[in-house]
């Protein structure tokens, strides 16, 4: 699917909800569900009820989901409280989970053998790369060159699997710096319907860019405008993450006066810090190099929408809220401090 835009004007903007699926019986068991085709529980489909009630009084314009029941479901659920008549559900096979291989349908039990090379796992490189490929898609829109468009928000509602939104976030989004995390968000664990909302910049590129190949497409991905941090990020990506280590060192010397296992951590990053310092110290025309090299739209133009954090840098405005569902979680909230099993989301930890 290609989710290129058609129209002459396309949003400036947009403001993304993420929601992982409600829970599954096989969550509550601890078994590995990866790519097989599970139903919600009860609980599942009460969570996924009220979070569509809870985002009934926002207006959104699409709503894109894992074609698997659990996320398909949940989704679902988000279209009934949704008033217009016109808004129709979308499927996209770059949502659905991880593929676990030999181990979905089984009690995660740890070991000691690397998930890389588990039989027919999905390994991370491509697995974050059929992310980053949706996200390109996504988040670029035809547009007629040097025209002006008008400020427009889109608001879009992505459903999917813990797995895929761990990879997209912490694989894509934020170790690139395409995404900044501000202090004020603290990153932890997708829970059960959980809310990550993003706000990122529209990409905008000449639509012959893409008339015949989407700006997502593998074939592209030397060239894709966000790139996952394996296929490294642009040079001026590069900078700006040397510049928020360095505002991180601050506050990692203030914790590691009271944290000594926070101790080790902060003389990694500072060796990190110096060590880039020292390259851009020897080599002042490379760092102007990098500057340079910005993220570039299909059409090859640099891109230039800002929402306020630079070029094509959007920004995480929540991680994994669920208050929308603390009166539901609070009893499990109890059962967790109590019971060690169920604090283990075994979809995000074989990675």
């Amino acid at each position: 699917m290609v989710y290129s835009e058609t129209k002459l004007e396309p949003p400036t903007r947009l403001r993304v909800f993420i929601v992982r699926h409600g829970e599954t019986r096989e969550n509550v068991e601890r078994i590995i569900q990866g790519q097989l085709d599970t139903d919600l529980n009860e609980r599942g489909r009460t969570q996924a009820d009220t979070t569509g009630r809870f985002l009934a009084t926002t207006r959104i314009d699409r709503i894109i989901a894992s074609p698997l029941k659990r996320a398909a479901d949940t989704a679902r659920a988000i279209l009934k409280h949704q008033s217009s008549g016109s808004l129709q559900l979308e499927f996209d096979d770059r949502l659905k989970e991880r593929a676990f291989g030999v181990l979905e349908g089984k009690v995660y039990n740890g070991g000691a053998k690397k998930p890389e090379d588990t039989e027919g796992i999905e390994r991370m490189e491509p697995f974050s790369e059929r992310l980053a490929s949706f996200w390109n898609d996504l988040v670029t829109r035809a547009a007629v060159p040097d025209s002006e468009t008008a400020e427009r928000t889109e608001t879009v509602v992505l459903v999917s699997h813990g797995a895929a939104i761990s990879a997209l976030m912490n694989q894509v989004l934020t170790p690139g710096r395409y995404c900044l995390v501000p202090p004020s968000v603290v990153p932890s664990r997708f829970w059960n319907c959980s809310i990550t909302e993003l706000a990122v910049p529209v990409i905008r590129t000449s639509p012959a860019s893409i008339a015949s190949t989407s700006a997502g497409s593998a074939s592209r991905r030397a060239d894709w405008s966000i790139r996952p941090i394996h296929l490294g990020v642009q040079g001026a990506q590069f900078i700006l993450d040397h510049e928020v280590q360095k505002k991180l060192l601050g506050t990692m010397r203030e914790r590691a006066l009271q944290d000594r296992a926070a101790q080790d951590t902060l003389r990694e990053l500072e060796a990190h810090v110096a060590k880039t310092a020292a390259e851009f110290e020897r080599d002042p025309q490379g760092k102007l190099q990098l500057a340079a090299d910005v993220i570039r739209a299909p059409d090859g133009t640099a891109v230039q929408a800002d929402i306020g954090h630079g070029p094509a840098i959007g920004t995480v405005v929540q991680w994994s809220n669920i208050d929308h569902l603390k009166h539901l979680d609070e009893p499990a909230a109890n059962a967790e401090k109590t019971s060690k099993p169920n604090n283990i989301n075994v979809d995000e930890l074989v990675k």
